[in-house]
């Protein structure tokens, strides 16, 4: 489920454009080195009006869906929808707006609208094209948003580590040849 960029041998950053491209330069480098690569993923933008709805834990040993899946699934038949990588849970993607990213961690259920990265499967559910729901991601975001919204103070550097060995060697193999 980590990034990693077609661009260059590293990682690549859900929040940094640079590190990435576009689909088809994906499929190109994934075939060039599937040693070297997992899958194809999405970064998930504000601008392409994208929301990636991610349903955890929704499918039994015996491939029932939960009946929360079942509604979700239901609400947006006609988008795209996968398996997820461990096969227990859904992903969903369709088109509207909301304020801000959800995880609600209780339920299982996630909505992301900027800043994630999504590890595709091509497992498909629906094979639809994501397209305007606003009605339908408002009901899942009034549902399930979190009332309290959690602010991470921003983290700072230690010097001293930021000059280490560790730190240099750790730097160079995530951007860019090492």
């Amino acid at each position: 489920k980590v990034p990693y960029s077609a661009n260059y041998t590293g990682r690549a950053s859900s929040t940094n454009p640079n590190t990435w491209c576009v689909f088809d330069r994906a499929i190109d480098e994934y075939r060039r080195h599937p040693e070297y690569y997992n899958g194809i993923g999405l970064i998930i933008t504000r601008d392409s009006g994208i929301i990636f709805i991610d349903v955890d834990h929704c499918i039994t040993d015996d491939g029932e869906y939960s009946e929360t899946a079942t509604d979700i699934i239901q609400m947006f038949s006609n988008q795209y929808i996968e398996l997820s990588q461990s096969g227990c849970g859904i992903h969903i993607l369709t088109k509207g707006l909301i304020p801000h990213n959800v995880k609600n961690s209780e339920e299982g259920i996630e909505l992301y609208c900027e800043k994630r990265f999504m590890a595709m499967t091509g497992n498909t559910i629906s094979d639809g094209e994501p397209t305007d729901k606003q009605s339908e991601v408002d009901t899942l975001f009034n549902r399930y948003k979190s009332p309290d919204i959690i602010v991470k103070p921003p983290k700072t550097r230690n010097s001293a580590l930021r000059n280490s060995d560790k730190w240099v060697i750790s730097h160079a193999r995530e951007h860019g040849e090492f």
